[in-house]
């Protein structure tokens, strides 16, 4: 087994020794997320009487968020860890500068190790979605949108990944990064389609939204697999998601070699 191949494996079997932990709270966490956007939007219909808000009707809207959520799953990973700029802080990043490998290929691999559990709810809450729920008429989920919306999350992975990366190399000047490490997920999870679909969005607002990355990680997989984008859309969002992969791994790229060579190790 690769070092890499390594580094993914402990970083899965750690995640799943908290089997109890990691079932209830993340049930949980999906069930109340869910729940509050069907009271919320469910609220909003009834007091607006309108059949349609920008397109989505109340089922509509209902499984997008039902999507969103469950999709964010393996787009995210590990949200909360930033080890990166822990190692930087603490002054222990030596290891990474001395070890003969690849930083970004070897945190990565570590990325999706940690989200091994979370894979396996984005599976068995997949199956619930396509035996439990109904879908409505509006919507046509293909195998052909499934195929496009599976590449679109495997783009979201990586996406998220970069951006996050890029923020927590910040420590190299910076020494802590929390503040941005929160800014960056309320901006993503803003203009990504998470807490509001983009076409709800004023047109000057979504103008600028379609030039940024962050609907990469959250919209398009879910519009694509609803069906909402065909297939010449589909393959322009994922030519400008690559774009966006490759300015920011040569961004990371920069960001870890400058960082590096002004590392002194000493830490806190």
């Amino acid at each position: 087994m690769s070092m890499f191949g390594a580094a993914a494996a402990i970083e899965a079997r750690a995640r799943m020794n908290y089997r109890v932990d990691f079932w209830v709270s993340s049930l949980l966490g999906f069930v109340v997320e869910v729940a509050v956007v069907w009271i919320l939007w469910t609220a909003i219909f009834a007091e607006s009487k309108a059949v349609k808000i920008v397109g989505f009707d109340a089922s509509n809207i209902y499984l997008y968020y039902f999507l969103v959520v469950l999709f964010a799953k393996v787009t995210q990973g590990d949200r909360a860890a930033n080890d990166t700029a822990d190692d930087i802080y603490q002054g222990r990043m030596n290891k990474y500068i001395l070890m003969p490998v690849r930083y970004l290929g070897f945190k990565y691999a570590q990325y999706l190790g940690r989200m091994a559990p979370a894979f396996i709810q984005f599976v068995l809450f997949g199956i619930a979605l396509a035996t439990v729920l109904r879908m409505p008429p509006s919507v046509d989920i293909t195998a052909g949108s499934i195929l496009m919306c599976l590449v679109s999350l495997a783009l979201a992975n990586i996406l998220f990944f970069l951006i996050d990366m890029l923020v927590q190399l910040c420590a190299f000047w910076l020494g802590s990064v929390s503040g941005l490490l929160s800014i960056k997920l309320f901006v993503a999870t803003l203009l990504g389609g998470y807490l509001l679909p983009i076409a709800m969005f004023p047109e000057r607002v979504r103008a600028v939204i379609e030039v940024l990355p962050f609907r990469h990680i959250y919209g398009t997989p879910v519009t694509t697999l609803m069906g909402h984008s065909g297939l010449s859309q589909w393959m322009v969002d994922i030519a400008l998601a690559s774009g966006w992969c490759l300015a920011l791994y040569l961004a990371c790229q920069l960001a870890w070699f400058a960082g590096k060579s002004r590392y002194s190790g000493v830490g806190i």
